[in-house]
Formats: structure tokens, sequence, C-alpha cells
């Protein structure tokens, strides 16, 4: 299993401040491959214990349980204002301990699709 954790920022204008703004992130938590990039890293999977995605397509969402692209409103408990890339590195060394699933430790529910 690894951990792959994706950030890009925008720069910001001077007028609102300067600086940068996240723009997107990604944190996978998946079976690792054979398959390396050109860094030497696993290629990701579409199979995940769990992707944590804010992209400018899909918005906020999750990959889990076998589902893709969980959006946000399906997911009370999971702030996605407050998560970091720290706090998805404990859940998963908790995760490895064997004792919750990952929705516990985050503390968020998937509720059923309308």
């Amino acid at each position: 299993m690894y951990i792959r954790i994706v950030e890009n920022y925008r720069e910001l204008p001077k007028r609102d401040g300067g600086g940068g703004c996240l723009q997107y992130f990604s944190y996978h938590y998946g079976p690792c491959t054979k398959e390396r990039d050109k860094y030497g890293f696993p290629e990701p999977l579409k199979d995940f214990e769990l992707r944590i995605d804010l992209d400018p397509w899909s918005l906020r969402h999750i990959h889990y349980a076998g589902e893709n692209h969980i959006p946000e409103v399906r997911l009370p408990g999971l702030d996605f204002n407050k998560i970091n890339p720290f706090e998805f590195i404990r859940a998963v060394e908790e995760h490895r301990k064997g004792l919750k699933p990952m929705h516990e430790i985050l503390g968020f529910k998937v509720e059923p699709a309308k």
C-alpha cells in the first residue's frame, strides 16, 4: 500500500494579497503496482482504499469502497476545508494498524445516492 499526496497552488495577484492559493489536491491511499512513473513512483490504480480529490472538473469528491466520484454532499463529516496531508497520513497510519476503516478514522459517512 502506498500514499501519494498531490497539491497544486496558483499564484494570487498582488491586489488579492499575493502569495498562493490551493487550487487542486489529491490524496491517494491504495495498493502498490509494479509500474512506475518517470520519477520511479508507483503508477496509481483506479482501485483505491481511499482517494480524496478537489479538482476543477469534479469539484470536491472521494473514491471509496469501490465507488468513484462520491460528491461532497454525500459525505457528512468530511470537511474538505480542513483535511490536510498530515491528517490524511495519520489516518493511513491508524488504518494500517487494522482496527478501523478509513471512514471511521476520518469521521465521515457515505450516504446512499438518491
